[in-house]
């Protein structure tokens, strides 16, 4: 278990990634009638940068891209729950496309229902798609844990998650939806 990251550090580190993001000049054309906030559905500032400028950002890393998958972990879901950056958030979730491959399943699964509440846009709901990937390495374990928080999974991450599942269990799972939001 790595030592944890002192928040002066971690502070540090989501500055370095909000900087450096605002550093790229984006590759899309202004245009006056598109709202690209609007149009991806979230409240966070949209810094407007293309899907291949943010994954480049990534690749090229940041001054922490060294440190062990761990500690690089606690620097990124800092970020994801402090920044109010769109395309920073995009930063942590590609961090975990790498992570999930590498980290134990059971802490991963257990961990992850955390970020879902920060979901808010169909474009962060790689939290959902994470779920659905999950349940067809793990489909008892992710059918039960869909099961146990249907209720707390945003409508775009559950979408997602139950994009795969057999038609019954999916009806299931929305039946308790449903249900639950009666409440």
């Amino acid at each position: 278990m790595p030592t944890q990251m002192r928040e002066q550090d971690l502070k540090k580190y989501k500055q370095e990634v909000e900087t450096t993001l605002a550093g790229i000049k984006s590759h899309r054309k202004p245009d006056p009638n598109f709202d690209l906030q609007k149009y991806i559905g979230t409240h966070f500032t949209v810094t407007g940068l293309s899907m291949p400028q943010l994954r480049a950002a990534f690749k090229h890393g940041y001054s922490f891209s060294h440190l062990p998958l761990d500690e690089q972990y606690q620097i990124y879901k800092y970020i994801y729950f402090n920044s109010e950056i769109f395309d920073v958030l995009l930063q942590a979730l590609f961090f975990n496309e790498i992570y999930v491959r590498q980290a134990e399943p059971e802490f991963i699964f257990n961990e992850l229902i955390e970020w879902i509440d920060r979901i808010d846009n169909w474009a962060h709901s790689d939290v959902g798609w994470c779920l659905r990937e999950t349940g067809l390495v793990y489909p008892e374990k992710t059918l039960a844990f869909l099961n146990q928080y249907h209720h707390l999974i945003t409508s775009t991450a559950f979408a997602a998650a139950s994009e795969k599942l057999p038609v019954k269990e999916k009806e299931k799972l929305k039946a308790l939806r449903k249900k639950s939001r009666k409440k």
